[in-house]
């Protein structure tokens, strides 16, 4: 039996989670457990083995199933200030970890706003109880398409090539793409021209279904990976259609339409036949003015977001090399 206030440590596949129990436990061999002595305090010893746990991931052993065998913990050395600090330390991260949980759950919030929003205005777009006109993406799109299927050349500099991976929630992440050389980006671009306000939808991978609208200006390419919606802003709007695409009836005939059962693919001829709701002009455009100010919003919550996950870095690499001011803080 593991008293209250120890620390669990999962040691088998996935190597790393981490929790405090708070009442006593019985636990199987996939875990080690830790109880601290008089001379640690727990929540210090928590945040310590967190910051190390790459370290102690790298310690396992076994080429199909890892795990942490017990030596490799005990072997694991741990600075230990007098208690005193440890309690100032933990308590200092926790306050900073709690506004970074703080701040994930606004976002979580603003973007459950949006897609109640969008039910009040629009309804279930699949049922269509307001009885708004419908049509097929193709017949409103000025193009659907996906990226360069053949092996490109990558380079150090050149034009970003998006792939899977870089198309997040909100936004597109150029800033970690790979790149091609501008010739060859520009001639990846005659097929396929994201450009600001389209929307891009991945459409196969571990992120299959994640889409979002393009949020910058630079010219980037694609690969294969990531298909593009490019509106001729007549019909249906970027903002509107990217809500409608997320909600969740919508986003399962996304995966429906392929006729994969394994849901590997979404494929362009049958997003190209997606039939979808299009209210009046005036409903999306007062739509998608809201979703302006909630992403106005959501991108200053995402900002401090970074700063704090930074911040805790920071904090915890000083503290743990003994080299954070302790004077300042206050239990």
């Amino acid at each position: 039996m593991l008293p209250a206030e120890s620390l669990l440590f999962s040691s088998r596949a996935p190597i790393g989670s981490i929790a405090i129990n708070r009442i006593p436990v019985c636990t199987n061999q996939g875990f080690k457990s830790f109880i601290p002595s008089e001379s640690v305090d727990v929540h210090y010893l928590y945040y310590c083995i967190k910051k190390h746990v790459p370290a102690l991931q790298a310690r396992g052993n076994g080429a199909t199933f890892k795990e942490l065998p017990k030596s490799s913990v005990e072997e694991f050395e741990i600075p230990l200030p007098p208690l005193d600090d440890q309690k100032r330390i933990a308590h200092l991260l926790g306050k900073v970890e709690g506004l970074i949980a703080q701040r994930k759950q606004h976002l979580q919030q603003l973007d459950a706003l949006l897609k109640s929003v969008f039910l009040e205005m629009f309804g279930d777009p699949v049922k269509n109880e307001k009885g708004w006109e419908t049509k097929s993406i193709l017949s409103i799109a000025e193009k659907i398409t996906d990226g360069e299927h053949l092996n490109p050349v990558f380079s150090s500099d050149g034009m970003p090539i998006i792939m899977a991976g870089n198309v997040l929630e909100g936004h597109v992440d150029i800033d970690v793409a790979k790149r091609v050389d501008v010739t060859q980006g520009n001639r990846f671009r005659k097929k396929c021209n994201p450009d600001k306000g389209d929307i891009l939808l991945v459409s196969r991978g571990a992120t299959i279904g994640r889409l979002c609208r393009v949020d910058t200006s630079s010219p980037f390419c694609l690969m294969g990976s990531v298909i593009l919606f490019k509106l001729s802003n007549r019909e249906i709007d970027s903002a509107f259609l990217t809500y409608l695409l997320k909600h969740p009836r919508m986003y399962a005939k996304l995966f429906n339409s392929s006729g994969s059962s394994a849901q590997q693919a979404i494929y362009l001829k049958d997003v190209k036949n997606l039939i979808c709701i299009v209210p009046p002009s005036d409903l999306q455009n007062q739509f998608a003015a809201i979703v302006e100010k909630v992403e106005g919003i959501k991108s200053s919550y995402q900002q401090s977001l970074a700063d704090l996950e930074a911040l805790y870095g920071t904090l915890s690499q000083k503290a743990f090399a003994g080299e954070l001011d302790l004077s300042r803080v206050s239990l």
